[in-house]
């Protein structure tokens, strides 16, 4: 499995919810600064969808 390491902000509470085999889902949104250009213009950011899953998702609903 891959995993992946995100930097950036919460955008709300994150969402944890149980599929009928009891497998933990946690679903996400995290801001994301593109930066700023170079005569110094903010470039705005990114707000991609994520998923965790099983003990993960259990931790991130309780912690953040």
């Amino acid at each position: 499995m891959n995993k992946v390491i995100i930097i950036g902000r919460l955008t709300a509470d994150p969402e944890v919810r149980y599929t009928d085999n009891q497998l933990a889902i946690c679903n996400f949104n995290v801001a994301l600064n593109r930066g700023r250009g170079r005569d110094g213009e903010d470039l705005g950011a990114d707000f991609p969808r994520c998923k965790a899953f099983g003990k993960t998702a259990e931790n991130m609903g309780k912690f953040l």
